[in-house]
């Protein structure tokens, strides 16, 4: 059964870089709650409609929206999942532990990319995606260090054995290779080692 990821972290911490690479090289399936929420943003869903205020404020969806939305979003059993961006709150993460375990497909692996956070916030500012203006960037840095600590706390108390804390401020391959050993995935043919 391949292994689902969750990828904890503040915004800029680089967890959407690992998970493409992740993609690309082993399979798995980037689920990143950004993307599907201006996906359906930019399809004027229901759901879409419903988020959109909540986005352009930088504040967190509600829990209930952005958990049908994941559900909706799943692909099929046996693709390695990584849940960019979700959980944010410890409802989010105690229903993505109910939803797989209704799809038997066990609970997730997290990983924790730890960065200081002026240099997230950088990071961030030179991305030039529309929903990163200044005030939106500085709100979700709010919202993050409001639900960290629990949310790490969650995971690293539930299964330590599944909880992993990476120094994101590490150059990028020495991140993807602490990643890979968390995994304990092989490094691949375009990955240094």
């Amino acid at each position: 059964m391949a292994t689902n990821v969750v990828f904890l972290g503040a915004p800029g911490a680089g967890k959407g870089t690992q998970a493409q690479i992740l993609q690309q090289q082993y399979g798995y399936r980037q689920l990143s709650t950004g993307d599907i929420l201006r996906e359906n943003h930019k399809a004027g869903t229901p759901l879409g409609k419903a988020a959109e205020a909540y986005m352009q404020r930088g504040d967190l969806v509600p829990d209930d929206l952005i958990i049908k939305m994941v559900r909706d979003a799943l692909p099929p059993s046996g693709v390695g999942i990584i849940f960019d961006g979700f959980p944010l709150t410890i409802p989010q993460a105690q229903a993505l532990d109910e939803m797989l375990g209704e799809m038997k497909r066990g609970l997730p692996q997290a990983v924790y990319f730890s960065i200081d956070l002026g240099a997230a916030k950088m990071r961030l500012a030179t991305r030039g995606r529309e929903d990163d203006n200044a005030q939106t960037i500085h709100h979700r840095f709010e919202i993050f260090e409001s639900q960290r600590d629990a949310l790490k706390r969650y995971y690293a108390d539930e299964a330590p054995s599944r909880f992993t804390e990476i120094d994101a401020d590490r150059p990028l391959e020495d991140v993807t290779q602490r990643l890979l050993r968390a995994l304990k995935l092989r490094p691949s043919p375009g990955v240094a080692s």
